[in-house]
């Protein structure tokens, strides 16, 4: 059996899509479609976090330490989001009223600014967390193929 050059062609897969909407008009459209730099970079995140907490509690814990500009695991998280899975939004503008490039830092800023009640900006992010993982489990489930066993074929069989 030959296999062509067709047979070799990555298969174009779905993708996956959701909104999310805020009373404050926000709207952020959240797609996957299997890209390969966002699964790098949450294992990257994993790395990172395992890296932290190997370090010496008295420095993590140090003023020095602690000061600088250094983001969150949760803030590390918004920002692998914001670079590959929010695609666009809307209701997001700067102070002169254009529309904010989508991105990983400006994701952050959002969540930050989306209220000044802080139990709305939890509801906000683990709603956004919430329907990045349905978007996931979507593309596996739409992307998934089940392989079924070649049937046996007669054909090698012996004959008497």
């Amino acid at each position: 059996m030959a296999i062509t050059l067709d047979d070799l062609k990555p298969k174009s897969l779905k993708s996956a899509t959701r909104t999310l909407e805020h009373d404050s008009g926000v709207t952020l459209t959240i797609e996957y479609d299997g890209d390969k730099g966002f699964e790098r970079a949450f294992a990257r995140l994993h790395e990172i976090d395992a890296e932290e907490k190997k370090e010496d509690v008295t420095k993590a814990l140090s003023k020095a330490y602690n000061s600088d500009d250094r983001l969150t695991s949760i803030e590390r998280q918004l920002f692998v989001m914001g670079e590959f899975l929010v695609k666009d939004w809307d209701g997001v503008n700067d102070a002169e009223g254009e529309k904010v490039e989508v991105n990983g830092a400006n994701l952050i800023k959002l969540c930050a600014a989306i209220s000044d009640d802080q139990d709305e900006q939890v509801a906000f992010m683990t709603k956004l967390f919430e329907l990045i993982g349905e978007v996931i489990k979507e593309f596996g489930d739409l992307n998934s193929v089940t392989k079924k066993k070649p049937s046996k074929s007669t054909s090698t069989a012996k004959k008497p």
